[in-house]
């Protein structure tokens, strides 16, 4: 088995081409379905943020598959005219991204708070879809372990936490005071909603315009008033702000009814990917619109015993995902038939996990996936690598074997004792 990354973000490309590739939970669920319906793809997940959208893939080890096409054809993109902004990584090289993705060490405001959760959500999703395959499982799960530990142990420590909405909230500190300012928040997703409780701790009032059909289903923060979709232009005319996080794919803010109104907020912040405010706002007097391009958090070089300590979390992390693929690799040698109990201890084991029913089809021969060609190291690591390794792979196993080897034993004791009472019967006949 192969693992492949692709995807594009902002370093590359600039939120215009960005938004192409922007994708909402149902249209991700599409394009999962999809991917993995390739022969040469057992599982993939997609990861579509404000920054960034990246594909990884589990892929059979004779695949020739070219994940950047795969993700344009889905969205029913020119490959040609968009591979240029697409980074391709293979192997160790993908995991190691992944681990400083989820940290935030590569967002747009570094150490953002938001994208372990997305990292996390796009693999609940494709696990949703039937999408996932046990080494994207244990690659992520591993990533994000990792990428905790970066957290905890160098960003939380040097820095501090940042996120999308607290540099809203500084940006629009920018234009003054907030206290007693009024706000219009659309959208009350993840982003939205967290916008909407840092605006009303510092005093501002908020409104939200939901749907009509989801007036009184929806929860909003508390103290945040509500109003209309349809009358959200009459609550833009009376703020001082307007900040918009939606997943639409269409405008929500158009420049025309903008027009219109007798009064203008004085700044507004567009989070969202595709944009929710027609660009051409920014052409009307007094507003300034400021997009996510335009949010940056903290942006100088991390020490140099930061660089080592993350250095050290993503090393182990591929270690441990090493010894995991190198016991996967020695499951998969175990013999297909034969009597459980006459393995020895370690084959029982072995025997009693290939036994698991199996959620995607996959020979054992296709299973097979040893630490080498997957280009990871699984001698060796550290004291606390081997333990992690103990705890999450071993221990399981050892879990479920027993249980195995318990019902097999008494299957076995059952059948000797009706054997024995049938030889009686024929006996005393």
């Amino acid at each position: 088995m192969k693992l492949i990354m692709t995807g594009l973000d902002h370093h590359r490309a600039d939120l215009a081409v960005r938004e192409k590739f922007a994708t909402t939970k149902e249209k991700t669920q599409q394009i999962l379905g999809f991917i993995n319906s390739e022969p040469e793809v057992n599982g993939c997940v997609l990861i579509s943020t404000c920054n960034r959208t990246e594909l990884y893939l589990s892929v059979l080890d004779t695949a020739e598959v070219v994940p950047s096409q795969l993700l344009c054809t889905s969205l029913c993109l020119s490959h040609v005219a968009y591979q240029s902004y697409f980074t391709t990584r293979h192997g160790t090289q993908a995991m190691d991204h992944l681990c400083r993705l989820a940290s935030g060490l590569d967002s747009l405001i570094r150490g953002d708070d938001q994208i372990i959760t997305q990292a996390r959500m796009a693999l609940d999703l494709s696990r949703e879809q039937h999408c996932t395959d046990s080494y994207l499982e244990t690659m992520f799960r591993v990533s994000v372990h990792a990428a905790k530990l970066i957290k905890a142990n160098v960003i939380l420590r040097g820095q501090g936490v940042d996120s999308v909405p607290s540099q809203t909230l500084e940006r629009l500190r920018t234009a003054g005071p907030l206290r007693g300012r009024r706000a219009v928040v659309i959208g009350n997703g993840q982003i939205g909603r967290l916008v909407t409780e840092l605006l009303i701790r510092e005093g501002v009032a908020v409104t939200v315009p939901l749907r009509e059909h989801k007036m009184g289903e929806i929860k909003v923060p508390e103290h945040a008033k509500t109003t209309a979709y349809k009358q959200r232009y009459e609550a833009i005319a009376e703020a001082d702000m307007l900040i918009s996080a939606t997943a639409s794919p269409h405008y929500m803010v158009h420049y025309d009814a903008m027009s219109q109104l007798a009064a203008l907020p004085g700044i507004i912040i567009d989070l969202a990917v595709p944009r929710d405010i027609e660009p051409s706002v920014q052409g009307l007097p007094g507003v300034t619109l400021v997009t996510i391009d335009d949010l940056t958090g903290n942006s100088g070089a991390l020490p140099t015993e930061s660089l080592v300590q993350i250095e050290a979390i993503v090393a182990d992390a591929i270690n441990r995902f090493g010894h995991w693929a190198a016991f996967k690799h020695q499951l998969s040698m175990a013999p297909a038939g034969g009597s459980l109990l006459a393995l020895p201890v370690r084959a029982r084991r072995r025997k009693s996990l290939n036994a698991t029913p199996r959620r995607r089809k996959r020979s054992a021969g296709e299973a097979c996936c040893c630490a080498a060609k997957l280009g990871v190291s699984h001698g060796g690591g550290t004291q606390a690598g081997q333990a992690e390794v103990h705890q999450t792979v071993r221990e399981p196993v050892r879990q479920l074997a027993h249980g195995q080897l318990r019902e097999a034993a008494h299957g076995q004791l059952r059948e000797a004792a009706h054997g024995q009472l049938r030889e009686a019967a024929h006996g005393q006949l």
